[in-house]
């Protein structure tokens, strides 16, 4: 087969993938991410813009929002395909935020070892910090910050989380993870790993603090996540723990949380509807985005945990097969909201 006839089947392929939601339609051709045509004769091509090149477009702009540890970020090859997609999609009026249980400063360390592009806004901590980006500076969104004030005291909730006996017991000598510490509006504590459900460990804090907290007028919500640490993981084991498993467990207050930050973001600052706003994620912490009533769609990453993919609503949302940024991808194409074309293949040779 020349190259003419081969690139011909392959630009009829996409065309009936496209309107099949499949990237598989001819034998041969196995996977079309990130603009890269790949099959067993011919390896992946990183191809972007241009005449001749896969060019990636949106029929209408849309908003990603994305959590990063072990969704967007782990696989550096795939997170570089991505970035060469929406370095494309970007000028057509597409809008990209990272909604995550880091810190502003624990994004930044990220950023040190991760190409991660500039986002158009930042949601931290859980729901617990949001920023914009001025002239590449992190600018805090005042508004938001101002809600999360509502029924929320730090202090007693480190006193009644520390002085409960029956806590103690059940999950030993806990201290505030480094990423909260400084955080006025999250209290997040790594538990070891037991062989208890999420949502009873959960319950079992949030029993400690109403009981306590209620006629002090403590107005709180727990959000938990286990941990793997493993060599492809970017969480890291900064507690020296000879178990590679954990949970993370945050304390926040009412108004905060991934799915409520979205909607905030969304709706208040970015102004795009719920119908297209697309959020991606991989674990427990991220629940919140797929389930917040607005009519968002999701992306469950192909490495997602039991404890999201367990409880998403599998008609209205789509779990990958890729992992990572190569699975938001595969979801992004899913929802026919990233097209892919070739133009002007006849000046290739293969």
């Amino acid at each position: 087969m020349n190259g003419r006839s081969w690139l011909y089947q392959v630009c009829v392929a996409l065309t009936i993938g496209a309107a099949l939601g499949s990237s598989t339609v001819f034998p041969g051709l196995e996977t079309f991410i990130g603009g890269c045509v790949q099959t067993a004769a011919n390896p992946p091509l990183r191809l972007r813009g241009g005449e001749g090149q896969p060019v990636n477009t949106a029929p209408e702009p849309f908003l990603l929002c994305t959590d990063l540890d072990d969704t967007l970020v782990g696989d550096k090859d795939a997170l570089a395909n991505f970035n060469a997609i929406w370095e494309e999609l970007k000028p057509q009026g597409c809008k990209l935020v990272y909604n995550t249980g880091r810190s502003l400063v624990d994004y930044e360390e990220l950023r040190k070892s991760w190409d991660l592009l500039e986002p158009d806004l930042f949601i931290g901590g859980c729901g617990s910090q949001m920023y914009q980006f001025k002239d590449g500076q992190p600018v805090p969104v005042a508004e938001w910050m101002e809600r999360l004030k509502d029924g929320w005291k730090k202090e007693l909730v480190v006193s009644l989380l520390h002085d409960s006996p029956r806590l103690a017991e059940r999950y030993g000598k806990f201290s505030e993870k480094r990423e909260s510490q400084g955080n006025d509006y999250m209290f997040s504590v790594r538990l070891p790993h037991k062989d208890i459900p999420l949502d009873q460990v959960k319950e079992d804090f949030m029993k400690v603090l109403v009981k306590g907290g209620r006629e002090k007028g403590l107005a709180v919500q727990i959000c938990a996540a286990s941990v793997a640490y493993t060599a492809g993981s970017t969480v890291t084991n900064s507690a020296g723990s000879a178990d590679p498993r954990c949970v993370f467990l945050d304390v926040l207050p009412v108004a905060a949380g991934k799915g409520k930050a979205n909607v905030f973001a969304r709706s208040s600052i970015l102004s795009v509807p719920a119908a297209r706003c697309i959020v991606a994620g991989d674990s427990g912490n991220d629940v919140s985005m797929f389930k917040s009533g607005e009519g968002e769609r999701g992306i469950v990453v192909g490495n997602a945990k039991p404890e999201l993919v367990d409880v998403i609503e599998k008609e209205k949302h789509v779990y990958a097969s890729a992992r990572n940024a190569a699975g938001i991808i595969e979801g992004l194409r899913h929802f026919g909201v990233l097209q892919t074309s070739v133009s002007g293949i006849n000046h290739w040779n293969h």
